[in-house]
């Protein structure tokens, strides 16, 4: 029997696992640690599935550099929200992205 086709939530919520995993093997030990058989033994998946997904493992990186940009953008957002004067705001926004650096220095590696 064929399987039914899947809906968009369940579409979005896979590749977000699957970069959930990616991610946590990006961190812990680079690109060199993050293979697609890897990445789907973490998710509890085959490897083939990677590729419903990612059409390669540069698209997953590139999946995974949005994933950087927009939590680094959360930050500094969150941080700019902080204060109405400039200098400070602009102190917290400094101090927002060096954290950012040393709590997550892989994914900061992706955007530079």
């Amino acid at each position: 029997m064929a399987r039914p086709p899947s809906t968009a939530e369940e579409v979005t919520r896979t590749r977000a696992s699957l970069l959930d995993a990616a991610q946590s093997l990006y961190e812990q030990g680079g690109s060199d640690a993050m293979s697609f058989r890897a990445i789907a033994s973490a998710a509890g998946c085959s490897h083939g599935k990677l590729y419903s997904y990612f059409d390669s493992k540069a698209d997953l990186v590139d999946a995974l550099r949005i994933r950087a940009y927009e939590m680094l953008h959360e930050r500094l957002s969150m941080a700019a929200a902080l204060h109405d004067d400039p200098i400070d705001s602009l102190r917290e926004l400094a101090e927002a992205y060096v954290r950012f650096g040393v709590q997550r220095p892989r994914m900061l590696s992706l955007i530079h």
